[in-house]
């Protein structure tokens, strides 16, 4: 059969073939695509490049088995022309990616046998997968053989190593890494600090966590506002919302330290810790010093973030978007209150009223007191009750 030209390939699928509308595959139209293509291609069998090119699509988009296929296929008919170390990094990296651990097994035995050199890539890879999968031991030991293979552990081996560790709690394992990346030679960077001080931070280990930013400035990192928003969560946890807010303080304010500004994440941290801690009053202030229409760029960020704040970090956003005339805001964190199923206190309830009747919409404060005497709210409040004496007085 003769050769395919190029040009058919970008032709639409033969009208014999099943349409992409009857397909099954969540992405039915490309893969009826890549399978026309595959089947143009299949009578071409001295056609190396071609063969490599859906190769790659095939991995590219998520169908490993069916590339793994062509792999195979393409390594028995041409068995003295090896595949490059790219490819077979794409395909591990796809494999990994698709769960099919098997695959990398048999891939990285082939790559040997063909005498494909791997890269640090390629070994970073693994060992990834190897963390991922919770075998941090053997993963180790792939950073260990590494120079065995004539590759060198660089800063990305070993942060993938120690956010394994991390990720599991053993923040110890991964200190002991830093170390011994040090030792080598290897630098380390910020994200490897960030992800112990995290760590350290979240097992309430402060110490450590503050030993380790001092090391990180030793060694020339600034550290940045990931590195600080660990620190502050850590210390709000624990309950020294004070000494989170010193620390939130200098970066608002220390400039001969160079501190990174805060961010709106540091801001919610901030607004949790002192409404967990009963500082609603801090809190309000933390509000109030923001601008104009700022409160409901930060629930946005909030949400966007996915740290949706608490229902009375809610309740002091509620109160800020109301004094800023924020109306249509205001409704709209409610909904997302409902939503997220925070349910209506009775502090909300009286934001709510008193905002209302301000503004002159009595019914609508009428109704809500009307649903919360009908709910046999328990503690309605003084603001409630003083505005159903208004409402009588009118009638």
């Amino acid at each position: 059969m003769e050769p395919v030209p190029a040009h058919r390939l970008l032709l639409p699928p033969p009208r014999h073939l099943p349409s992409s509308s009857t397909s099954h595959h969540p992405y039915p139209r490309s893969r009826t695509q890549i399978d026309t293509l595959r089947q143009l291609l299949l009578p071409v069998e001295t056609c190396h490049g071609s063969l490599l090119f859906i190769i790659r699509i095939l991995a590219k988009s998520g169908h490993v088995d069916k590339a793994l296929s062509q792999f195979r296929s393409l390594r028995t008919k041409f068995p003295s022309n090896p595949p490059s170390i790219s490819l077979y990094n794409l395909l591990i990296e796809s494999s990994l990616k698709e769960n099919c651990t098997d695959f990398v097994q048999w891939l990285y035995k082939d790559m040997i046998l063909a005498d494909v050199c791997p890269e640090t890539y390629t070994f970073n890879l693994l060992i990834s997968g190897l963390c991922d999968s919770g075998r941090l031991e053997d993963a180790r030991t792939v950073l260990d053989k590494m120079p065995e293979k004539g590759c060198r552990p660089n800063k990305f081996s070993f942060g993938i190593l120690v956010r394994g560790y991390c990720r599991v709690g053993l923040a110890s394992q991964g200190l002991e890494m830093l170390n011994e990346m040090k030792g080598l030679g290897v630098v380390p960077n910020t994200v490897i600090y960030n992800t112990l001080i995290s760590s350290f931070c979240e097992q309430g280990r402060t110490d450590e966590a503050e030993r380790l930013v001092e090391r990180m400035r030793e060694d020339g990192l600034a550290p940045d506002v990931v590195t600080f928003n660990s620190r502050i969560s850590a210390l709000c946890r624990s309950g020294k919302v004070l000494e989170a807010s010193r620390i939130f303080k200098d970066m608002q304010i220390d400039q001969e330290l160079s501190l990174p500004r805060p961010n709106i994440i540091t801001f919610n941290l901030m607004l949790e810790g002192f409404s967990r801690e009963g500082m609603l009053e801090e809190a309000r202030i933390l509000v109030k010093k923001r601008k104009v229409g700022e409160a409901n760029n930060i629930l946005r960020e909030m949400t966007r973030s996915g740290c949706f704040p608490n229902a009375h970090t809610c309740n002091i956003l509620l109160h800020s978007l109301w004094r800023e005339g924020k109306t249509s805001e205001a409704e709209n964190l409610l909904q997302l209150m409902n939503e997220r199923g925070h349910g209506f206190d009775t502090v909300t309830c009286n934001i709510v009223i008193d905002s209302l009747c301000k503004s002159g919409k009595v019914d609508k404060a009428v109704e809500i007191v009307g649903g919360m005497w009908t709910h046999g709210s328990a503690a309605f409040g003084a603001l409630g009750n003083s505005y159903v004496g208004l409402v009588d007085d009118d009638d």
